[in-house]
C-alpha cells in the first residue's frame, strides 16, 4: 500500500475536486491471512468516510462520455 492511495484519501481527494463523476479505475485489493481482501461495497463505505458525491467502480470495458449536461456510462455489454 506505500504506493497507493486508500479508499479514505482517494474520497478525500474527490472531495477536494468536485468531479461531475469520481469513478474508481484501477483497484488493488490486498489480502492476507489476517484479512480477506476488501469488497467493492467495503471499498465504497470507506470512500464514504470522506467523498459524498458521485461514486463508482470502474468495470473491464466500462466507458464514459462527458458533457455540459453530465457523465454518460456505458458498460462493455451496452
Amino acid at each position: 500500500m506505500a504506493h497507493h492511495t486508500s479508499p479514505h484519501e482517494a474520497g478525500t481527494v474527490f472531495d477536494r475536486a468536485k468531479p461531475k463523476l469520481a469513478v474508481y479505475t484501477h483497484i488493488v485489493r490486498l489480502g492476507n491471512a489476517a484479512s480477506q481482501e476488501p469488497a467493492n461495497s467495503e471499498i465504497v463505505k470507506a470512500t464514504r468516510q470522506t467523498y459524498k458525491g458521485p461514486l463508482i467502480l470502474g468495470e473491464d470495458l466500462m466507458s464514459f462520455e462527458i458533457g455540459d449536461a453530465g457523465v454518460a456510462v456505458y458498460r462493455g455489454d451496452e
